[in-house]
This record gives structure tokens, sequence and C-alpha cells, in this order.
């Protein structure tokens, strides 16, 4: 049958199989979830539920914030929260308004693989074998469960990698101007999440070695010009121009610091399994089969500028980027696109070089260090899928029923007996979204005065205690531990406040502790919020341990 009289169904069935493998995972991965969490659907991260109060309250209250009473810059995207609010305007509130949107820009996100693949003369079971490795590496569905940006993080960044390569290749980069789509995208990606900026850097670079002035230096104005705007209208209410969430997380160091972090030295599983997700680790394995490969690319073709030369440099620019001056990991999420991109640069580039090498003799040397080439990044990528894929979708419901376990019954506890209240706390999400207190946020992120406090060198019990009495706190629900470790401050909790008690999970994996205590800031709150959580002690999950004075009858130590 001619190619053109098939059915869409069957023309494009890398597409389809792709769409229903990613659609079979999450619909099984959901139930898992629910199952978990007492049929209650809970996200994998607490930080989508900052998104969702911001994007209620830009809604229902035209305050955009993480509480509906006063402005505050925490997120490190602008695009996602606005699309959510338009969710809300269109359809009301609802907790799964960001797992739906997820769903439907994961399945674009495949679109967007499969047409670039598709345009490039790669072949169907190609496809689908790069469509697959995008679903489990990624990870897609990790991602999705997440219920933030970042699949649409992924999309985006593939597609203006493919565009701006298109743009540039060529003899003399024979194109008149950059395509329409390029300034779009120009714009829009660095929205989607800040580390936008370093891909659209990685373009304008490009464009200057092209000595194209006008688009390299439009290009990088497009793309600043919108983030400008916020900026400003943050300094307007009082905030940095930059989000907290960006300025408390940015320049960690990665090499050395998270190889110390690698738990357990020890135990040859536990490092494999940790390898598997370290970021750098991954990072620089792509990044190295890349450059191995545009060596190739660039000694069969004679130039650099083909799509294939060009999509390595920007991904091989974008990396280092990202490796020194942004986050890592945290459920495989801050490299995802990284390794999402590499992927697909993997594939047009090994295309390309096999098609050019097929058209040319080969000398001995190149075919053998093209088989060596092709043999290690086979080896790496089945490694990295094998295990990365596994622990990606094995701990989505146990990520998720930390979460559930944990912050969420913190936001249902104060949504119960403090709605609107004045309270501190360090982990701000679920208990924003379903509490709506007023919010003194100890970590910083929703809270500038502290966040001014914790860069110009941390948190003091006294400078604890100003701002909360300044504030009328009543209760605080706080991880001990960081105010101890020098995480978030100098010498611990102020020594008045009173803890009543903790709720301590088991197999814990995601929550940055697994022990939450409750504190009467306020001694005159101690009796009532001892009342509260005797009352709500019922409805806390059975494996939540529960301790403290109001476990005890008589409310003793």
């Amino acid at each position: 049958m001619d190619e053109e009289r098939k059915r869409p169904w069957v023309r494009h069935w890398p597409l389809v199989a792709a769409v229903v493998v990613l659609s079979a995972v999450v619909a099984g991965v959901f139930l898992l979830c629910l199952r978990a969490d007492g049929g209650r659907f809970v996200y994998v991260i607490d930080d989508i539920y900052i998104a969702l109060a911001v994007a209620r309250n830009f809604v229902v209250h035209r305050v955009w914030g993480v509480t509906p009473y006063e402005f505050s810059s925490n997120e490190s995207t602008i695009i996602w929260p606005l699309l959510l609010a338009l969710t809300y305007a269109l359809g009301g509130t609802s907790e799964l308004a960001p797992l739906l949107l997820n769903i439907v820009v994961g399945g674009a996100t495949l679109l967007v693989v499969y047409t670039i693949l598709r345009k490039t003369g790669i072949a169907p079971r190609y496809q689908m074998a790069t469509l697959v490795a995008v679903i489990f590496l990624a990870p897609l569905p990790a991602m999705i469960f997440t219920g933030m940006e970042h699949t649409l993080q992924i999309g985006s960044t593939i597609l203006i990698v493919y565009v701006a390569a298109r743009d540039l290749a060529g003899e003399k980069g024979a194109r008149v101007g950059a395509s329409r789509a390029l300034w779009v995208l120009a714009a829009f990606v660095p929205l989607v999440r800040y580390e936008g900026l370093f891909l659209v850097f990685a373009v304008c670079l490009l464009f200057f070695a092209r000595r194209r002035w006008v688009e390299a230096m439009g290009l990088g104005a497009v793309a600043a010009t919108p983030l400008a705007i916020y900026g400003a209208i943050s300094a307007y209410h009082g905030w940095y121009s930059l989000p907290n969430s960006i300025l408390m997380k940015a320049n960690i160091p990665v090499a050395i610091g998270h190889l110390r972090s690698l738990p357990p030295f020890g135990n040859w599983d536990g490092w494999v399994r940790s390898f598997a997700v370290w970021a750098p680790g991954l990072a620089l394995l792509m990044l190295l089969v890349l450059l191995m490969l545009l060596v190739l690319l660039v000694y069969r073709n004679g130039t650099l500028w083909t799509e294939g030369s060009i999509m390595i440099v920007l991904f091989s620019i974008t990396a280092g980027l990202h490796l020194k001056l942004a986050r890592l990991g945290l459920f495989f999420r801050y490299e995802a696109y990284l390794v999402a991109l590499s992927l697909v640069v993997f594939a047009v580039g090994a295309y390309e070089y096999l098609s050019a090498r097929r058209a040319r003799t080969s000398n001995r040397r190149e075919t053998l260090l093209a088989a060596g080439w092709l043999g290690y990044s086979l080896a790496c990528l089945v490694i990295m899928l094998g295990l990365r894929g596994y622990l990606s979708l094995s701990r989505i419901p146990r990520a998720s029923h930390n979460i559930y376990e944990q912050q969420y019954q913190m936001g249902l506890f104060l949504r119960q007996y403090y709605r609107g209240a004045s309270i501190a706390a360090n982990d701000i999400g679920a208990v924003s979204y379903l509490g709506e207190p007023h919010l003194e946020d100890l970590w910083g992120l929703g809270s500038l005065d502290v966040a001014k406090l914790r860069i110009a060198g941390g948190l003091t019990p006294q400078l604890i205690d100003q701002i909360t009495k300044a504030k009328g706190t009543r209760i605080a629900i706080l991880f001990d531990g960081i105010f101890y470790s020098g995480n978030a401050g100098r010498g611990g909790l102020p020594p008045q406040w009173i803890r009543v008690g903790r709720w301590k999970m088991f197999d814990n994996y995601l929550c940055f502790e697994d022990t939450v205590s409750f504190y009467a800031v306020d001694s005159a709150e101690e009796s009532a919020l001892i009342a509260h959580l005797r009352e709500f002690a019922t409805r806390l999950p059975h494996e939540v341990e529960q301790t403290g004075k109001y476990m005890q009858p008589d409310g003793a130590k």
C-alpha cells in the first residue's frame, strides 16, 4: 500500500505506539498512587502546591503570591502558574489540573520528538526506540506526576534546539533571518524555566559565530525582556528581581559536592543505584558520548555547520552552564530536559553520520573510532535506561505517599484548625494551598525578610523569635534538623517555643526529613494546639508515628 494512502495511525505508528505506552504507564502509576494514598491523589513534589496556590490566588484574589494576602516571588517558572490560572478561570479550581495539563503536554512533547525524527529521515523502528527512551529515561512519567513545568520544559527545549539548528545550518548560514518560530521560542523557553536562558545564550553565541549580528542580539533581547518585566514588577513590590527559589538554590557545587553525598559508598548496589540518579555523572556521560559523535560528524562532513553538529554544540553549552550554575537532581527533575534533549540529539546526529558515511568511503581509523563510539554509547544508554527508568517508575508511588503522609497532612491540619491564621513553616506547598495561612516561611522561598537573612548568613534563634513575634505567629510546623545543621539557621530555634508534638513517617525517600514538629510559638496557644493535634490524631495515616505532649493524657512531656 502506498505510504500516503495508509491510515494515519498506521502511517504514524511510532507516535501512536509511544502515546499508548505513555498513557498506559501513567494510568497504571496513577492507580498505584491512589491505592497508596487512601484513594486521594497526591503529587510527588510539595512544590507543585506552591504553583497551585499562586494560580488560585491570582484568579480568585488577584494576588500573585503563595498566600492571598501579599505578593511573593517564589517560582522558577512564570508560565506554569499562568497556565494553571487559565485552567482555573475556565473550569474552576482542581488539584488534578496540573496532572491533566502535564498529560496533554507529555503527548505534545512526543509529537515534537516524532516530527523531528521523521523530518530527519530516521527509520520508524528507530523513531520508536528514541520515543521510548525519552519516555523512560527523561523520565516523562515522573515529570508528569510532579505536576510541574518540567514536561513543558522538555518539549520546548527540544523544539528550539531543532529550529535553531535548521536556521544556523548551511554553507553560509544562508537563511535571510531567523524563523518566526525561533523568535517565539526564544521568548517562551525562559518563561517555562529560567534555565532556558542558558539555551538561548548558546543559540546567540552560534549566531555570533555565523556573523549574524541582528539575530544574535535580537534573540537575546527577546529572551530577556519578559523576565526583565517580571523582575521590575517584583522589584516594585519590594522583592528581588529574581525569584527567591533561584536565589536560594542556584550556584550549588556539583562535582565533588555531589560525589561526597552519594550514599552509601561501602555498598556496591547502593553506589550503582545512586550513580543512576546522580545528575552530574549522567550529564557528563551523555556529554562525552555526544562530543565523540561531534568529532566524527565534523571529520566526515568537513564542517561544523550541519544540523546534527549544531544540535550537539547547543546541548554541550547548555549542559555546561547548567552544571555550573543551576540545581540538579531532586526526583530526576532538574536535569530531565538535558537527558531528553541528549537522546534526540544523539538520534539525529547518529543518523546524519551514518548517512554521510554510507555516501563516502571510510578509512580504518574512522571505522574503529566509530565502532568504539557506538559500543560505548549503547552501553551508557542501556545502563542508564535500565536503572534510571526502573528507579523513576518504581519510586513514584512511594514519593507520592511520602508527601501524603507529611506535607499533605500538615495542610489538612491547618485547613481544619488554623485557616487564615499566622503560622511559621519551612515546607510551604500543601501548607499554603490547603491552609491559606498568613505565612512566615523560615526557609525563605515565600518570605522576603527570611530570604534576606539567609542570604546574609542565616537565622539565629533571636532573629527567628523577632520575626515571628512581629507577625503574630501562633504556631510553627517545622523540620527541626535544618535549624541546627546550618541549612536554614544557626543555633536552632527559640528556646521559649513549646514543642507539643511530632509526626514521624517511615520509609522516607523524598522529604527533607522524616519527622515534622509542632510548636506553640505563643505560650497561650499551647493548650489549643494540644487539643487540635489530639482531635486530628485519628485522621492521620496509621503508619505515621505520633509522639509528644499531646499524646499524653495529662499533657506532660
